[in-house]
């Protein structure tokens, strides 16, 4: 699949076919929400959250996805059992009949990269872990 979206179908079918704690059930949206993978804009989070828990947010609060994130978590919290089985039914009817089908191209054609000799890769900068490593292999040298 493009993208690599298998970790993200798997979310999606263990919040629609197994019951799940409320814990859990929040943990999943919000893993879903932060998925640039799957929502490319902070608009596509949005809609996902208008149209499977009814939540209507304001445009500052569209413009951060954690800030979204922190209100549905806020809003799930406050759900029973019941309610969770119900959206997370809409969710996977959202997820699966609008969001999926665009990020999913099952008719194309594979392509392979070909390497190209005056191709040149960038080198990763080093993090702070790596420097630490060097800074302990130059003082035991």
């Amino acid at each position: 699949m493009e993208n690599d979206l298998k970790y993200e179908i798997k979310i999606i079918h263990q919040l629609r076919f197994n019951a799940t704690a409320k814990e859990s059930f929040i943990g999943y949206i919000v893993l879903l929400m932060l998925s640039k993978k799957l929502f490319s804009f902070n608009t596509d989070v949005s809609d996902l959250v208008f149209n499977s828990l009814g939540v209507k947010f304001l445009p500052y609060a569209v413009r951060s996805r954690t800030l979204m994130v922190a209100k549905v978590c806020k809003f799930c919290s406050e759900l029973n059992a019941q309610e969770i089985n119900h959206i997370s039914i809409k969710v996977y009817d959202y997820l699966m009949s609008e969001v999926l089908p665009k990020k999913t191209n099952i008719g194309s054609d594979i392509v392979v990269n070909v390497k190209n000799e005056n191709y040149k890769i960038k080198q990763k900068k080093n993090n702070a872990l790596e420097n630490m490593n060097l800074w302990i292999k130059n003082k035991n040298k």
